[in-house]
């Protein structure tokens, strides 16, 4: 098992969470906006693409579609979110940095 932080934002407002990892192959992840919804669900760790589609729900009944792009040792990555009400975010995890995913300044687009 392990555990990897996440860092980013819904909308301008920025948020934080964590990946899991367990052994079984199941992994989970959760973010949340301090004072706010907490949104989460669960990937296979042993998927070895690079890109993944995951479904999300959040405590306030919001739920949306997460696309994340993985680096090679599938140890650190960025997602893409948008929410069913159109909330939109960007996070990175592992040892990727905001600015190395998206740069200064850039918001994602999801279509």
């Amino acid at each position: 098992m392990f555990r990897l932080p996440v860092t980013g934002q819904f909308g301008s407002t920025p948020a934080a969470g964590q990946i899991t990892a367990f052994n079984n192959g199941v992994g989970t992840f959760w973010v949340q906006i301090p004072g706010g919804a907490r949104c989460s669900g669960e990937y296979q760790v042993r998927d070895p693409n690079p890109a993944l589609v995951l479904a999300g729900k959040c405590s306030n009944g919001k739920q949306g579609q997460i696309v994340v792009t993985r680096t090679p040792d599938l140890m650190s990555g960025s997602a893409i979110v948008k929410l069913t009400d159109g909330t939109r975010g960007q996070f990175v995890y592992g040892n990727l940095t905001f600015g190395q995913a998206f740069g200064q300044g850039v918001v994602a687009t999801i279509r």
